[in-house]
């Protein structure tokens, strides 16, 4: 288990996310949105703690089993008629926060 501050105080985890980061369109969007902000930050909490969201059974089996073998996990999170996906890398040195629509295969490559 790991333990990150994600600036409202310490939190217990199944997972280091490395270093957070999200798109320019979220973060624009949580600097004038408090409800989206508050929304993001508890799908960040739930995604380290191996609350994979609204992924299929197959997707929630493949970050199961890359939690213990190291494999790039995915989650996905709904707010009313918005989705946000968060993807960790395999090494674990980072986790980015985006839209579907902003996905890019080549992330982390």
């Amino acid at each position: 288990m790991a333990k990150i501050d994600l600036m409202r105080g310490t939190i217990t985890c199944r997972l280091n996310p490395g270093r957070l980061v999200m798109s320019k369109l979220i973060d624009e969007i949580t600097l004038i949105d408090v409800d989206f902000a508050e929304f993001v930050f508890a799908s960040i909490v739930r995604h380290v703690d191996a609350d994979w969201g609204v992924v299929s059974l197959s997707n929630k089996a493949a970050n199961n089993k890359a939690l213990i073998s190291g494999g790039r996990l995915f989650s996905a999170y709904r707010l009313n008629e918005l989705t946000i996906w968060i993807l960790t890398q395999e090494d674990r040195s980072s986790t980015q926060i985006i839209f579907p629509d902003e996905y890019d295969v080549n992330i982390g490559e």
